[in-house]
């Protein structure tokens, strides 16, 4: 499969009956030091995907933060899980893909890996409403 089907099966599994379209994609090469500020990818697609191609021990983990109007209310819980977090963060590894809302927020930790970490970023199209 391409990554253009896994992301119309999300699609389709969100209730949406047309595919996407592909909007833009480029790639990230991060080296040591390198990071990316909280950031996300518009309101005039739908999905979002990362597909992680070099990913060295330490060369910064993606994390994902709640953009609700909800998530302050989680803060103090005692058990965190994943239906009360507000940062949820992966560890990638080579060939890994997440596929994402384009209006979800998320950032890359520092590197601090002698490697870099390559990755492929793309945008997939149909409107997208912030929640």
């Amino acid at each position: 499969q391409t990554v253009k089907d896994y992301v119309d099966d999300i699609n389709y599994s969100f209730g949406y009956r047309t595919k996407t379209s592909l909007h833009q994609y480029w790639y990230n090469i991060n080296g040591y030091g390198d990071f990316n500020y909280t950031h996300h990818h518009g309101y005039r697609g739908r999905w979002s995907a990362v597909l992680y191609l070099k990913t060295p021990e330490n060369g910064g983990k993606i994390i994902f933060e709640r953009a609700d109007p909800g998530r302050g209310m989680y803060y103090d819980v005692d058990d965190s899980n994943e239906y009360n977090y507000t940062r949820y963060y992966f560890d990638p590894y080579p060939g890994m893909l997440i596929i994402f809302p384009c209006w979800l927020e998320h950032l890359v930790e520092q590197s601090t890996a002698e490697d870099d970490r390559i990755t492929i970023a793309v945008n997939f199209g149909g409107e997208c409403y912030k929640p």
